[in-house]
């Protein structure tokens, strides 16, 4: 089985769609977080949150779109 083929037959579940939310909402909790200058003050911090949104960005676009997984 291959992840295009898991998250097709994960669609229709409700606590699927629970993790998609969840994620959604992480990554607009890291994306609010560049307005927090306590966040941004150090090169490491900055470094961490960018990581964080792009692997967020990434999980949440295959878990919306599993063609593009």
């Amino acid at each position: 089985m291959t992840l295009h083929d898991a998250l097709i037959s994960l669609e229709d579940r409700d606590d699927f769609n629970v993790v998609k939310k969840f994620i959604a909402e992480q990554l607009e909790h890291c994306l609010s977080d560049f307005q927090d200058p306590d966040l941004l003050d150090n090169p490491s911090k900055l470094a961490r949150l960018a990581g964080e949104i792009a692997g967020l960005t990434r999980i949440s676009g295959a878990l919306n779109d599993p063609d593009s997984a």
